[in-house]
């Protein structure tokens, strides 16, 4: 029996070892410095491999692609670790790990958070070199019914105006409190702002409890703006509301583009009457931004002979109670009250619209953002030329 354990101990790990150690010591080699490289050696190649993996987050979060999916073998990320992999052997080692891999969602998320703070304090750096600053917040409501609050500072640095999207923040209250709170989360000094600029809403612009009083309270100097283009698009609206003609007619072309475009049988058939492979397509109103409707009302006059031809055949061919609303756009079309009010209108929401996308440039300047909404002003004030009637007539 002994020399049965004898020979069994001779297979085993502890006697392999010892007598790799053994021989080591014999032949002159040093056992830390052999094991010390060979942990050099793997720490190299996990670090290659770390570096992959953030490389390959950066590059999805930079194109604003999706990180992961309903499956994580099928998500974006794995299946591009797994395409680096080819060429990268330590990547494909990596991978195959079946202990860690560093690539589960909180991991994931964590190093996504990492990344945007090294974004925001390189912003913040950049802000705190340039001295003084202006801050821009604007609010939405996104797909979940979220209130969405967006920072941005303005810099002028080396004479050139910069602007900076320090991102979306979800906050369930709206006060001016809250706002003010988040804006000193940037750790940016209050006495340096010299500028401030939002929409007409009461918690932000008000004179009292709005954010610009409690900025105000604390830095007199930073000048309130209230957003011009936000100003243009109430103005716009204010107009094109207060007069029966305008309103009349933009609700029958709003509700006349959703009968084209709504129904997918309409739109095919529709397509059947534009001849011309380029014809311009039929957009949309925004809902909100009447300032940017230049472009539906030129798509609408641009098909106005096959919006007539579409609803003509659609109303003859429908006899039921839904082919008498295209038989009464049609009747609209046809008046010249309605052409009229579609060219005035074209020729008024072309130039507003041009006006808007000036205002909404990064590096425009207050007293050049002055000058536009001037010509504007006076563009409106002189008489409509001989052109126009010409093209009506």
């Amino acid at each position: 029996k002994a020399l049965e354990r004898l020979n069994s101990h001779e297979e085993s790990n502890l006697h392999s070892a010892a007598s790799h150690a053994l021989a080591a010591v014999e032949a002159g080699v040093n056992i830390v410095a052999a094991c010390s490289q060979g942990k050099q050696k793997q720490m190299q190649e996990a670090r290659r491999a770390l570096l992959t993996v953030l490389s390959s987050l950066q590059y999805l979060a930079c194109q604003g692609h999706a990180i992961c999916g309903h499956v994580d073998e099928e998500a974006n990320l794995n299946q591009l670790l797994t395409l680096c992999a080819d060429d990268i052997p330590e990547l494909k080692s990596w991978l195959n790990c079946t202990t860690y891999k560093w690539i589960s969602h909180d991991i994931i998320n964590e190093m996504l958070s990492i990344m945007a703070y090294n974004v925001l304090h390189t912003l913040m750096k950049e802000i705190h070199e340039a001295v003084f600053y202006a801050i821009i917040v604007d609010k939405t409501t996104d797909i979940s019914v979220r209130e969405q609050v967006s920072f941005c500072f303005r810099i002028v640095k080396e004479d050139l105006v910069r602007r900076f999207l320090f991102g979306f923040y979800t906050t369930g209250d709206t006060t001016a409190c809250n706002h003010f709170y988040h804006s000193e989360r940037f750790y940016l000094s209050t006495d340096k702002c010299r500028g401030q600029c939002y929409d007409g809403a009461a918690n932000v612009a008000g004179h009292r409890c709005g954010l610009q009083a409690l900025v105000q309270e604390e830095e007199p100097r930073a000048v309130f703006v209230h957003c011009l283009a936000h100003t243009l698009n109430l103005v716009v609206q204010d107009v094109a509301q207060s007069i029966g003609m305008c309103r009349t007619f933009l609700s029958l072309i709003g509700d006349l583009i959703t009968l084209v475009k709504a129904s997918p049988k309409c739109l095919v058939w529709f397509e059947k009457f534009q001849q011309e492979e380029d014809k311009v397509h039929l957009h949309e109103f925004c809902p909100t931004r009447w300032t940017l409707r230049a472009s539906s009302l030129q798509s609408v006059a641009s098909n106005y002979s096959e919006l007539n031809e579409f609803l003509n055949d659609l109303s003859s061919q429908d006899r039921s109670d839904a082919g008498a609303k295209p038989s009464g756009y049609m009747f609209h079309l046809q008046k010249f009250e309605t052409y009229f009010t579609l060219q005035l209108l074209l020729l008024v929401f072309s130039r507003v619209e041009s006006v808007a996308t000036a205002l909404q440039r990064s590096n425009l300047q207050f007293h050049q953002a002055e000058m536009v909404i001037t010509s504007l002003k006076s563009y409106y004030c002189h008489p409509l030329g001989c052109s126009f009637f010409s093209l009506i007539l």
